[in-house]
């Protein structure tokens, strides 16, 4: 399952009309179409019913059309805050060899006190071992 695949999927499953979904993608229908086809083949069962005059999602995929969205999400939000990072904004890592079986390696943004005063947590907000 590829992220382009995803996103040839939902917006078809949105526009529910693969001429409308190609243009809205800017790809060419039958790249659309194959698309759609290779994620069917992967996940192994139709997501769409198709005829001349109808597009319309099966179970499965209208299963797959809300956790493709927020994977879709997931990514440009991933996207943006690496961006973020390397463009230079205040951000840092909670230190994850802190606690070898901590899993809650998470980007924090500075914390104030009361005072306005910057500060940095001492704990890791997952587990609240010390950093």
């Amino acid at each position: 399952m590829e992220l382009r695949q995803l996103e040839a999927f939902v917006a078809v499953a949105t526009e529910l009309h693969f001429g409308r979904a190609a243009e809205r993608l800017r790809i060419a229908q039958p790249t659309l179409s194959e698309l759609v086809q290779r994620l069917e083949r992967d996940v192994g069962t139709p997501l769409l019913t198709r005829t001349t005059r109808r597009v319309a999602l099966t179970g499965a995929g209208f299963e797959l059309l809300g956790r493709a969205k927020v994977i879709l999400d997931d990514v440009a939000a991933a996207n943006a805050a690496v961006r973020r990072v390397a463009s230079g904004e205040a951000a840092r890592f909670a230190s994850a060899s802190h606690h070898q079986s901590c899993q809650c390696l998470r980007l924090t943004l500075p914390q104030h006190c009361s005072r306005g005063h910057q500060t940095s947590p001492s704990r890791c907000e997952g587990c609240g071992s010390p950093i």
